[in-house]
């Protein structure tokens, strides 16, 4: 789902950019539940890059959307005008798109905002115009089939409950659960608890009160990597 603000003020854009009467300034995120990776471009290409925490729409309330991009965001663009941004995220989609796009121009104020899948960011990237299939691995997983120009099959990622599988979370959450049952094998659960000093009712906590319990889960997911050679 695409959130435009204003296709025409876009086209001006471009014509102003053209005939160099304007600075142009875009603003691209790529943004998953657990950070969110900026790319400032001026006319001579990429200028800087900068990392903020994720902002997935579906889960995070408004207020806490709008401190991100205030704290984090705004604190480190340049005083000149940003004109465009494009905002690839997870749970882009529908409803929480329209309000994150909402919030884009109201906090940082470019005149064109576009807030877009984190998958078709994927197949841009990836495809350009041609067809194919991708996927993504990250806190979550998502995967579907691009015609060039748009997703237009997907299997729906269900959330960390019902799908993401292969996700970041995912594995975090198997391998939590295993240790807090006692079915790692000894030497890896020492390791783990010398690694992870937890507790079930911390666990319980962090995943059934607190917010972004995905991205609670996902932290685990790291010693999973450092240990590739256990036969567990």
């Amino acid at each position: 789902i695409s959130c435009r603000r204003n296709s025409e003020v876009s086209k001006k854009n471009h014509y102003l950019a053209q005939d160099n009467k304007r600075p142009i300034m875009i603003l691209i995120a790529d943004s998953g539940s657990t950070k969110t990776e900026w790319s400032l471009v001026g006319r001579n290409g990429v200028e800087r890059t900068f990392r903020t925490a994720g902002i997935n729409p579906y889960l995070l309330g408004d207020d806490e959307v709008r401190r991100i991009l205030t704290r984090e965001v705004l604190v480190e663009l340049p005083i000149e005008r940003i004109t465009e941004v494009y905002f690839y995220g997870a749970g882009c989609v529908g409803r929480p798109a329209e309000t994150l796009c909402v919030q884009l121009h109201r906090v940082i104020g470019p005149e064109t905002v576009e807030v877009n899948s984190d998958l078709l960011a994927a197949a841009r990237a990836l495809c350009g115009d041609a067809p194919g299939i991708v996927a993504i691995l990250g806190t979550g997983s998502n995967s579907g089939y691009y015609d060039g120009r748009d997703i237009i099959r997907r299997v729906p990622s269900l959330g960390f409950l019902l799908g993401d599988e292969g996700s970041g979370s995912d594995l975090g959450k198997h391998l939590l659960a295993d240790a807090l049952k006692g079915l790692l094998p000894e030497p890896l659960a020492r390791q783990f608890f010398d690694c992870y000093p937890l507790t079930q009712e911390e666990v319980l906590d962090a995943v059934y009160r607190r917010p972004m319990p995905n991205r609670y889960m996902a932290r685990f997911s790291p010693f999973i990597h450092e240990h590739l050679d256990d036969p567990y």
